[in-house]
């Protein structure tokens, strides 16, 4: 149940496309602009600790002279060579580079401002259930993307930030996750707070967060993270 009791600063809903190559620098750049007492995460504890790890091995492999090729390899062994045999090795290696960059960025952002804190606010029951439903789908569409040049993929995930709500994202368990968030959110209380989370949930089909966190009389704004760049 959501508590309406709490008061609370300003919440901002940054909308985010995961597979965003440029996403960890507009993240970063807005969360040096905004200055969050609080980050909330579209994630569980367990996906954020996984998706550090595929940064820290993603850096790893980039140290090694064949660090491209190995990303590419792990990639086959993620997707299959089926869905990847189209695909472009430099655009793959800028997949890798940015793979989870919501939660990485945001504990980078913690470690160096030591009264920010992290709080996951989405449910892994809802999100597995989710995945269970579009795994397959989800890799095929990333696929599609992976073999494009690396311009041609940036200049196609910019144009998708128009799109509020892919195909894919529809059967995600959105609406029920949305309710979760926007809980977990106001459970934080009076800290600034900066959501992080994608696009659909902050833009897409009724109710989103943000119209869950008006309805509660939350002070809330929202931003695509691509929109940073225009300010």
């Amino acid at each position: 149940m959501i508590n309406t009791q709490q008061t609370q600063k300003e919440v901002r809903l940054i909308g985010v496309n995961h597979i965003d190559p440029r996403g960890p620098e507009r993240l970063r750049t807005q969360m040096e602009a905004y200055k969050p007492e609080v980050i909330t995460l579209e994630a569980d504890q367990e996906l954020f600790f996984e998706m550090d790890n595929v940064h820290q091995n993603t850096q790893k492999y980039l140290r090694l002279p064949n660090g491209k090729e190995l990303i590419n390899i792990l990639a086959k062994e993620t997707f299959s060579s089926e869905l990847l045999k189209n695909a472009n090795p430099d655009s793959v290696v800028n997949f890798y580079k940015a793979m989870g960059y919501e939660c990485w960025i945001a504990a980078e952002y913690a470690l160096s401002h030591p009264g920010t804190r992290i709080k996951f606010v989405d449910s892994k029951e809802l999100t597995d259930t989710a995945m269970g439903e579009i795994g397959d789908s989800a890799l095929t569409e990333i696929a599609q993307y992976l073999a494009l040049p690396p311009q041609e993929y940036q200049r196609r995930i910019d144009e998708d930030y128009a799109h509020e709500e892919s195909d894919v994202a529809a059967t995600a368990k959105i609406s029920e996750r949305n309710i979760t968030m926007a809980a977990g959110i106001i459970s934080v209380g009076n800290k600034r707070t900066l959501h992080v989370g994608g696009l659909e949930h902050s833009f897409g089909n009724s109710p989103n967060m943000y119209e869950l966190l008006r309805k509660f009389g939350t002070p809330v704004s929202r931003i695509k993270l691509i929109d940073i760049e225009k300010r």
